[in-house]
């Protein structure tokens, strides 16, 4: 019997993944998202978000040992264990403080029950979602100020970028 799709999803802009994860949700409105929100560690508390189809159930857990690692290890690894054997595709959506090598290394060699959580789940990749406008943004505020010259070819650039890629993102009937 094949083993649940494991998609593990990073990012820094909110936003940006959070658009990703309503794209998956509805390409697959039976994906479950499981989301570990570690705003509020430094008060000892992570939240846990889990959503599939019309569920949305926001879980407070406290912090294990006040550490994040024992509470990553004594709830994420088994909560994504749960969601496989509930069958269907699990996509985690990983805190941006998080490093997905680390949580893959984890879910590859932590054992929980006796066994690493890819036992059970194909852990199909990680994919991190990168907000294009701001990213491209801190790189043009980034170039150094040779007579206001560097900065503005690297905005003439950016803003001849932002056009191609919308230009190339439209299809053929609607463009001009």
């Amino acid at each position: 019997m094949a083993h649940p799709e494991l998609l593990v999803l990073a990012g820094l802009s909110a936003p940006a993944v959070e658009a990703a994860v309503d794209r998956i949700r509805d390409l697959d409105p039976d994906v479950a998202v499981l989301h570990h929100d570690l705003r509020d560690v430094a008060d000892g508390r992570v939240h846990r978000r889990e959503r599939r189809r019309g569920s949305d159930v926001t879980t407070t857990i406290a912090l294990a040992h006040g550490c994040v690692s024992c509470t990553l290890r004594e709830d994420l690894l088994p909560r994504v264990r749960a969601l496989a054997a509930q069958g269907g595709r699990i996509v985690l959506h990983l805190d941006p403080v998080l490093e997905p090598e680390q949580v893959c290394f984890a879910l590859r060699h932590v054992l929980v029950d006796g066994a690493p959580v890819t036992d059970d789940v194909d852990l199909r990749g990680v994919v991190t979602v990168v907000d294009e406008v701001q990213e491209a943004l801190d790189v043009v505020a980034a170039l150094p100020e040779v007579d206001g010259f560097a900065r503005a070819a690297g905005a003439d650039a950016f803003v001849t970028l932002a056009g191609c890629e919308d230009y190339a993102g439209r299809p053929e009937s609607a463009r001009a």
